[in-house]
């Protein structure tokens, strides 16, 4: 019997295995299936938008200095005795990054280098999750967010643009889970500021904006040449100063690009579909299966089972007919569209659109019937 899953939620991009493209016979129709799992994947503290591209980040990702060569993805900048930045918890999907400021000294910091050497106002969108489980020496302080660039402006080369949600008047909240948006925070409140800007609180500095409470588009406007370091880049941590501080980072959002951390990237699920690779027009519907195996994996939140047809024969999609098999043993019609004219496809999904929950360490198959109507155009 097929299993239909529960809804959970929305879809996001995810794992997806294609299939070979196929042509039409004579007398018989062919079809090349391409079936997908459109997969929202754990996100650790939280799950991400739509529109997001999930990376899962390891201990061994972020293990490199920053001064490695060739420059990796993500590095670890460590000043002081005894702080620390390790990726932690379970491997089923709630990891994070663990950032620990035993002393005052201490700072640690974990940078992305993905948008190294391009301009500062490329950066549109940036957030995160945060969770301050030990208070540091300075109450309210959480993990911040740092850029190294230059500036290009008044003669200075070097800057660290930082961001503490300090400085936007929500101090951090120990033991609540937190989002920070900080090209979001209002001007006034924006939380931005740099060493280099040699300013006060809330006056204008070398650099041009206000310390500490200009937004992103004040510091844009202020050094609208700046560019990002080569070295360094783009990323979380805590600065000096915050004795005992310790906190919980996970995703690290830039552009819609999510860095999850996780004690070990999940195993994409794997789709085996065993549709006939031909069928005559008009013939009684063929039975197959698909199976689902997400054994071993991580718990998948929202998923969809998507199926598309190529082909060459300008078949439509009113004229296959394909459906699955309900938990009560009846079957239901898979809605169809498109055709397969030119390079167009034919593309359906069965189960609700919103997704459903998608367990780990589970195997479903599902049973299909498939048919082509007869009359539908055939090669010669």
């Amino acid at each position: 019997m097929g299993v239909l899953w529960e809804s959970s939620g929305g879809t996001e991009d995810g794992y997806g295995l294609r299939g070979r493209r196929r042509r039409f016979r004579s007398g018989v129709a062919a079809l090349g299936a391409m079936a997908t799992v459109v997969a929202g994947a754990a996100l650790g503290a939280g799950t991400a938008a739509a529109a997001t591209t999930t990376t899962f980040v390891t201990q061994a990702d972020i293990a490199h200095a920053c001064v490695e060569t060739p420059t990796p993805t993500f590095c670890t900048d460590l000043s002081g005795t005894a702080g620390s930045a390790n990726v932690q918890g379970t491997p089923t999907g709630s990891g994070y990054l663990d950032l620990k400021s035993p002393l005052a000294t201490d700072k640690v910091q974990v940078f992305n280098t993905t948008h190294n050497g391009q301009r500062l106002d490329t950066i549109t969108d940036l957030s995160y999750d945060s969770l301050v489980t030990s208070p540091g020496s300075n109450i309210g302080q959480a993990p911040s967010v740092q850029i190294t660039i230059n500036p290009h402006k008044a003669g200075i080369t070097f800057a660290t643009l930082v961001w503490e949600p300090i400085y936007t008047d929500t101090p951090s909240v120990v033991g609540m889970q937190e989002h920070f948006h900080p090209t979001a925070s209002p001007s006034g409140q924006g939380g931005w500021e740099a060493r280099q800007n040699a300013a006060n609180l809330g006056q204008p500095g070398a650099l041009g904006f206000n310390q500490d409470t200009a937004s992103f588009a004040d510091v844009l406007a202020a050094i609208p040449d700046a560019t990002i370091t080569t070295f360094s880049g783009l990323g979380v941590g805590q600065g000096s100063g915050n004795a005992g501080l310790e906190s919980h980072v996970d995703n690290f959002q830039v552009n819609g690009n999510n860095w999850d951390f996780e004690v070990q990237a999940p195993v994409a699920p794997t789709l085996a579909v065993n549709a006939p690779t031909q069928l005559t027009a008009g013939n009684q519907p063929v039975a197959f299966t698909g199976t689902l195996d997400n054994n071993p994996g991580t718990a998948i939140p929202n998923a969809r089972y998507d199926i598309t047809f190529t082909g060459d024969a300008g078949l439509t999609a009113d004229q296959i007919v394909l459906k699955y098999q309900l938990p009560n043993g009846t079957f239901d019609t898979v809605p169809l569209t498109g055709s397969t004219t030119g390079v167009g496809s034919i593309t359906g999904y069965f189960g609700p659109f919103t997704g459903f929950t998608f367990p780990a360490d589970t195997t479903v198959t599902t049973n299909f019937q498939i048919a082509v109507k007869a009359g539908a155009p055939i090669v010669r």
